[in-house]
């Protein structure tokens, strides 16, 4: 199981609700989310000797329970998509994980993304890759873009910093997603925007 995705079933976000604090297997995927975020990945392969589902706590114990529909979370169509340099983006997010908020823009052909500091202010806009859609911009906690670069090189491997990925954006308001892929899994990674107030 991917590192990142340990680190997800453990959130303090889902402390209260135990169905949550965990992991949902099947036979063709697994699932975990904080609410934040979420990471489904679908088995190229099904699990064999496998019926069923199963979810799991962090500690590997099985939890009895419903465990909710967590597909209808993700968007069945996007409006915009932007083509991201992958090793920009990890560089750029390692250096300011720990700030407030990011915002990714879309404007004329390019991606950017500012980060917010202690004061409430988004600094310089750094170009991270291409889009042709609309012009659009919408913000992130930089701790879950970190978790995207984290979960990119476990999935991908090595080459991942060499390649570009693409984030598909529904709405300013509404979940985006970045897929990975490799010889066993087709993954979604989601992540919820944030409001800011930038003065």
């Amino acid at each position: 199981m991917h590192k990142t995705i340990e680190t997800i079933s453990k959130s303090k976000n889902t402390t209260n609700n135990p169905i949550l604090h965990s992991v949902h297997i099947t036979p063709d995927y697994l699932v975990t989310t904080d609410r934040h975020v979420l990471i489904m990945e679908r088995f190229k392969t099904q699990i064999d000797n496998f019926t069923g589902e199963l979810t799991i706590d962090p500690e590997g114990k099985p939890l009895l329970g419903n465990y909710p529909n967590t597909e209808r979370l993700i968007p069945e169509y996007f409006n915009y998509r932007a083509e991201i340099d992958a090793d920009k983006w990890i560089d750029i997010v390692q250096v300011y994980k720990k700030n407030a908020a990011a915002e990714i823009t879309i404007e004329n052909g390019y991606v950017f993304i500012a980060f917010q500091d202690k004061n409430g202010k988004f600094g310089e806009r750094f170009d991270i890759g291409k889009s042709e859609s609309e012009n659009i911009t919408i913000a992130f906690n930089p701790k879950f873009l970190k978790m995207v670069s984290d979960y990119g090189k476990e999935v991908i491997g090595r080459n991942f910093n060499r390649s570009t990925f693409e984030l598909n954006i529904k709405s300013k308001l509404e979940p985006a997603t970045v897929n990975f892929e490799n010889k066993d899994i087709m993954a979604t990674f989601l992540i919820t925007p944030m409001r800011v107030y930038n003065d």
